[in-house]
């Protein structure tokens, strides 16, 4: 059943020991749930693989980026119209915490060992470097040119966040935690936008708002090793496998499905109105796109590469991300 959950946006986060799943709770341990951003609504929209919707969750102004932390006990949500990152804990659907960032709040990223969680403030040029275990202390670093969203390697050894500003780049620091620094800006085609690891870890994937293609950079080095032109212009990409990219391409109603290794597209799904984001269960067996013109979510039979249905969400749907709980 569908509930509305509300709770103190500024309360601290709660202690780890009160949020596990407790005997007769609705929730039960290991459920996967697709958690979809409403920017018109304010709000995140959490759904079972099936696009059952079983909660909408209260966050701030205009989410535009979503993060799980990699022990899945929190989802966190990039929120554009106030400059504010919100924390929701998994086990109870609830919002926990609102940190304010800075202007135009777009990028969430934590690192792989889940210290740090890092927020792209596109419209005051910097980026926030947040403790994830209390989120209380935050540091900031300047990147100039917009940055928009932000990554980080596999190894945990790199942040970078891709910059709108002139033709877009790429800033690369040194993930030191609150100690990073810039060594590097790279030039990945015309306005770098969305990303995603290859699954060894060897190789990051950039998307292009300014252009038709997706590029492939060597994750030490952040040097083109590959670029793939989709036909369309590319925005969010995620690996199905170590093989198999998806990439949506905003505006023009289907999904392109790259081959790496082939450094080529193998197929295409239509998907619907401005697909915009993209994530996997956990078995890649499904993915679930959210579509921003139709306000639906597209769920999909990634084996068979076909829609099995559209669920109506909201409007003006952002990312999406898939938790365990």
């Amino acid at each position: 059943m569908e509930s509305s959950v509300s709770s103190s946006a500024d309360q601290s986060v709660a202690d780890p020991a009160l949020t596990q799943d407790q005997p007769g709770g609705t929730i039960p341990e290991y459920v996967e749930l697709v958690f979809v951003e409403d920017a018109h609504n304010r709000q995140v929209t959490a759904l079972t693989l099936d696009g059952d919707i079983v909660a909408r969750i209260p966050v701030g102004k205009e989410p535009h980026d979503i993060a799980v932390s990699p022990d899945q006990r929190y989802v966190v949500t990039a929120n554009q119209g106030d400059g504010t990152v919100s924390v929701i804990e998994t086990a109870t659907l609830s919002p926990v915490k609102t940190i304010a960032t800075g202007k135009g709040a777009h990028g969430v990223a934590f690192s792989p060992d889940g210290q740090f969680l890092f927020v792209a403030n596109s419209q005051d040029d910097t980026l926030s470097i947040i403790d994830a275990a209390t989120f209380a202390r935050q540091e900031k670093v300047t990147i100039a040119g917009t940055p928009e969203y932000v990554g980080v390697t596999k190894d945990g050894f790199h942040v970078f966040t891709t910059n709108l500003g002139g033709n877009g780049s790429i800033t690369v620091l040194r993930n030191r935690g609150f100690a990073s620094s810039i060594v590097k800006t790279s030039y990945p085609g015309i306005d770098p936008h969305g990303w995603a690891l290859v699954p060894d870890g060897r190789a990051v994937v950039i998307t292009n708002l300014g252009s038709n293609f997706t590029y492939l950079l060597d994750s030490e080095t952040f040097e083109s090793i590959g670029r793939i032109d989709t036909g369309a212009t590319t925005e969010f990409a995620a690996f199905r496998n170590g093989i198999e990219l998806w990439v949506t391409n905003i505006g023009s109603h289907y999904l392109s499905i790259i081959d790496i290794e082939k450094n080529d597209v193998i197929g295409t799904i239509t998907v619907g109105e401005t697909p915009h984001g993209i994530s996997f269960s956990s078995d890649r067996s499904r993915a679930f796109v959210p579509l921003y013109g139709s306000g639906e979510v597209a769920i999909i039979d990634a084996v068979a590469r076909i829609v099995l249905k559209k669920v109506p969400v909201g409007q003006e749907l952002h990312n999406a991300a898939v938790a365990r709980l």
